[in-house]
């Protein structure tokens, strides 16, 4: 008889797609619902829900901001790295 390891109890790997900063809604800056709805200014906290998606459900594909570059606009950066911040840190 031939020892059978255990199956692999491994975490799913996280699937995702690196997508650029998308074109701003137009919206008032002062729209409290998109505020409310993000937890923030539109141009920090626009990628923060594609990030607890994803994390909730590693296999969705869902889209996470890509690495800024010199020249990328100051709102890429932000967004990429605030929704990156652990919750506790806002």
């Amino acid at each position: 008889m031939q020892f059978q390891p255990e199956e692999s109890h491994a975490e799913p790997k996280l699937h995702v797609h690196r997508a650029s900063i998308p074109p701003r809604p137009l919206h008032d800056v002062h729209d409290k619902a998109v505020y409310e709805s993000l937890g923030g200014q539109y141009e920090w906290n626009l990628a923060v829900p594609w990030v607890f998606r994803a994390l909730a459900s590693p296999a969705t594909n869902e889209p996470i901001l890509s690495v800024p570059k010199p020249g990328d606009p100051v709102e890429h950066a932000c967004a990429y790295w605030t929704s990156l911040r652990p919750p506790e840190l806002g």
